[in-house]
């Protein structure tokens, strides 16, 4: 049996992969990913095996964005989630 998936699962689910992905690429550890973005360690880890994404160990760790300010963190990677989530919308009614 095939299972479709509509429009809006499939924009949740590239909503989740953009979060961790652009911690990934910031090269925050999974521990400063987990608190930048307030969900568990093991939510972090399952996301990098889902999505394969490798993050950096906390010692090498360059960017500390997340960890200085947390709330303004979030706030700009869900301001960026929803303009891409809108942009996407905008091109399906078309």
């Amino acid at each position: 049996m095939i299972h479709h998936i509509t429009a809006e699962q499939m924009q949740r689910k590239y909503a989740a992969y953009d979060k961790y992905a652009k911690c990934c690429e910031m090269g925050l550890s999974r521990a400063e990913t987990s608190r930048a973005l307030g969900v568990s360690k093991a939510a972090v880890c399952h996301a990098a095996k889902r999505y394969h994404l490798t993050f950096n160990r906390a010692k090498h760790s360059v960017l500390r964005a997340a960890r200085a300010n947390p709330a303004k963190f979030c706030l700009e990677m869900m301001a960026e989630t929803a303009a891409a989530e809108n942009a996407a919308l905008r091109r399906a009614s078309r």
